[in-house]
């Protein structure tokens, strides 16, 4: 498949707090400090990739290779 554009935040390790990232046509945008929420679930992260195409064989390898850093569950697609 070919991919569209990846959004998302997460949590980087050097840093506090959560960060947006963001890509599209091959260029990754710089990272941006999400300001602090009241509401904040602490999840380590969400990235969201928009394809064209199958994507059911990139599904699978992410998931092979996130198995056992992630928690169950953690890798959906719809």
């Amino acid at each position: 498949p070919t991919l569209v554009r990846m959004k998302g935040v997460i949590r980087r390790t050097d840093q506090p707090g959560a960060w947006a990232v963001q890509a599209a046509s091959g260029q990754l945008s710089p990272l941006v400090a999400l300001p602090p929420r009241a509401d904040d679930d602490r999840i380590a992260g969400r990235l969201v990739f928009i394809t064209a195409g199958p994507v059911d064989a990139v599904v699978a390898e992410m998931a092979a290779v996130l198995e056992g850093v992630t928690r169950e569950g953690a890798i959906r697609w719809h």
